[in-house]
């Protein structure tokens, strides 16, 4: 089949070596049709590999000979790297940086293939995230459920989560939705326990290590498939970690503690996802059953949380409002020595001039808060103005 898709493709060339105008078209067709197809051969001969196209020549000079022929399409340009990349891994893929959405959807779908064969180093790994970020960031509509689910089988399989073959060159995972998130969710919740104080160098299977950097864009991925998995149970367990890792930014033996807190960003956030918490500011006052904590916990347990708050909020914004909202949201309580410098800093948050979701985070955090307020005796009055 392979070669007589490339023949097809040669078909479409003039006596110039250029696609012919009139059959760009089914040229087109063809690059995607020897792409996705010799990838599929890839994957189920791995682990053993061969020349697909016979024994005249290499595979990988059939697709150079492809790619010196397709200077004025982009998007198969980007496939075709792809495919010379997985014959031959020591050639890197150019990949256009600006790769618009059809081929951004195409390397989504071929990429699984160089992780699951061992083919994948770090530079196809930072391919991978930037496709995976450019699909699910934020814009003015959500991505479909189809690009969701390959985003998300293509982070399962780079944290190194097994699929069935067959799972792997569905072009449209979306009805495995369920599984994928609730696989992806389970084993980010493992690689957070095993935090080891942030040298994830040291793992050898560069499986935390990869998962760190893709922490950022699997809670994005979570919070848009927020219905599709079982929240965590393990809420109390994941802020442990996010304590372990804020009071690594606050100790001087450490490096640059601007990384230790990009890190707590990305753990907290990870805690709000898995346990389907909303920071959307119309769902504050919703009951959030797995982020409670029970009774087991005293106010001292997440004291941490406040210190970190209040040392934060004006420098670290982001940081400091997944704080307030799980403040608000857990009904946390402030012990007396810092309530006072607790409810000035809810106050300002209050103020006019802030963006609407923190008005709503601080509103929630001190309704919660309001019998702590009611019972504190002295007062000075600039203060007591402000409340």
């Amino acid at each position: 089949m392979l070669p007589q898709l490339y023949d097809n493709f040669m078909s479409c060339v003039g006596f110039d070596e250029d696609i012919v105008p009139s059959l760009e078209e089914k040229a087109s067709a063809c690059v995607m049709g020897l792409s996705h197809l010799y990838h599929g051969c890839v994957l189920h001969a791995y682990p053993d590999h061969m020349n697909f196209f016979g024994s005249k020549i290499e595979d990988r000079h059939v697709f150079f000979k492809v790619w010196h022929k397709l200077s004025r399409c982009l998007t198969n340009n980007t496939v075709v790297a792809l495919a010379i990349n997985i014959c031959s891994p020591e050639i890197p893929p150019y990949i256009i940086p600006d790769a618009d959405s059809v081929a951004l959807e195409q390397l989504l779908h071929l990429l699984p293939y160089h992780f699951v064969t061992g083919r994948a180093d770090e530079y196809v790994e930072d391919i991978a995230i930037a496709v995976i970020s450019k699909l699910v960031s934020s814009g003015s509509s959500s991505p479909s459920n189809q690009i969701i689910a390959n985003c998300t089988l293509l982070a399962c399989i780079m944290v190194r989560i097994q699929f069935d073959k067959k799972d792997i060159i569905r072009i449209d995972k979306s009805a495995a939705l369920p599984q994928i998130t609730q696989s992806l969710l389970k084993r980010l919740q493992r690689v957070l326990w095993a935090w080891d104080g942030g040298n994830v160098e040291k793992d050898r299977t560069g499986v935390t290590r990869r998962a760190w950097k893709l922490l950022d864009i699997i809670c994005r991925i979570l919070e848009l498939s927020r219905s599709y998995y079982i929240p965590s149970s393990h809420t109390v367990r994941n802020l442990d970690v996010c304590k372990k890792i804020y009071s690594r930014a606050r100790s001087s033996e450490h490096n640059d503690p601007s990384v230790s807190l990009a890190d707590l960003r990305n753990a907290l956030r990870f805690t709000l996802a898995a346990a389907q918490a909303s920071s959307d500011h119309t769902r504050f006052w919703y009951h959030h059953p797995s982020l409670e904590t029970g009774d087991s916990r005293s106010p001292e347990d997440f004291d941490w949380l406040v210190d970190c708050y209040l040392d934060i909020h004006s420098g670290h914004q982001e940081v400091a409002f997944d704080i307030l909202f799980l403040l608000g949201v857990m009904k946390v309580h402030c012990i007396p020595a810092k309530q006072h410098q607790f409810i000035e800093s809810l106050v300002a948050c209050m103020g006019t001039n802030m963006p609407v979701h923190w008005r709503y985070a601080a509103l929630c955090a001190t309704h919660n808060f309001r019998e702590e307020i009611v019972l504190i005796d002295t007062i000075d009055a600039e203060l007591r103005d402000m409340v």
